[in-house]
């Protein structure tokens, strides 16, 4: 084989495995994600950059949001546990699942689930709630239906906060996940039985806001669905992520995004424990007492 032919083989070679893993960055230099002027990082464009710190005195209800409507969660699914080189994640064998999210964006198609944590169990959520940070955060990222990636409302995110619990046995597909969890340089794991239910809490209540991806090139096209509830995972399985090897063979210690400034973006909530109807009855009594008290 001539140079020529080889040095494009090699080039090629590197193109599809910059394709399959992604931009290549790391969590210890993020000030660098913003000065790279391929990526949208620094919010240039409209400034709604994820994570953030959600301020729960500021959250503002609207009756524009909807409760969630979560389709097929619950079946057991097949897939690939893959290491890439900056986290962990599973994506199913097959795309026609049937398993779907309806926000007051539409309907949209679940597509797969990652994670982020930190060093210990004080911190690794890319969310935080008035200023607290938790053991680590799942994304349940979902496209929608008949859209297109140029469309500013293609992809959601559900996210859930986790908060460790060394009380919780590592069964089901907890222990599935953690016997298959892999370094980067181990390639792909075929894992089976896995419900997405399992990896979000029962309560569905959730904060609302647009935002971005929260790794490089960080294009602001998501929107973000945090859910209020927290879910507890086994202590063990956070254990095992935090020993994995990334891209250069180091463990991946932390994999979560410093939060970012909101600037003018208002977090918005619905919750489906009721709270707004119990509101709508309580005006609704204080109209009847003013019309008594005009009567009496």
């Amino acid at each position: 084989m001539s140079y020529a032919i080889a040095s494009l083989v090699l080039l090629l070679c590197l193109l599809v495995d910059v394709q399959a893993i992604g931009p290549i960055f790391n969590y210890s230099d993020q000030v660098s994600w913003a000065a790279n002027p391929a990526w949208t990082c620094n919010g240039s464009v409209y400034m709604r950059q994820t994570p953030i710190n959600i301020i729960t005195n500021n959250v503002v209800p609207s009756r524009g949001l909807i409760n969630l409507v979560l389709t097929g969660f619950n079946q057991s699914l097949s897939g690939n546990w893959t290491n890439n080189g900056h986290g962990i994640r599973f994506n199913p064998n097959v795309t026609d699942h049937g398993i779907t999210v309806r926000t007051h964006l539409g309907l949209y198609d679940w597509a797969q689930f990652h994670f982020h944590w930190g060093p210990d169990d004080t911190v690794g959520s890319e969310q935080t709630v008035d200023g607290r940070s938790f053991s680590g955060e799942i994304h349940h990222v979902n496209f929608k239906r008949g859209g297109t990636r140029s469309d500013q409302d293609f992809i959601n995110v559900l996210s859930v906060l986790l908060v460790s619990d060394n009380t919780i046995p590592v069964t089901g597909a907890w222990q599935e996940l953690l016997d298959n969890v892999r370094n980067e340089s181990q390639g792909v794991a075929s894992v089976t039985g896995i419900p997405p239910s399992v990896f979000m809490p029962q309560n569905t209540s959730y904060y609302y806001y647009p935002g971005s991806q929260t790794s490089p090139p960080c294009n602001e096209i998501v929107h973000w669905f945090v859910m209020q509830n927290t879910l507890r995972i086994p202590a063990a399985f956070l254990e095992r992520l935090r020993v994995i090897q990334d891209f250069y063979g180091n463990p991946t210690i932390r994999n979560y995004r410093d939060t970012q400034p909101i600037y003018n973006r208002q977090v918005m909530v619905r919750s489906t424990d009721g709270a707004a109807s119990r509101m709508g009855s309580s005006l609704g009594l204080l109209f009847l007492m003013m019309v008594a008290a005009i009567f009496l």
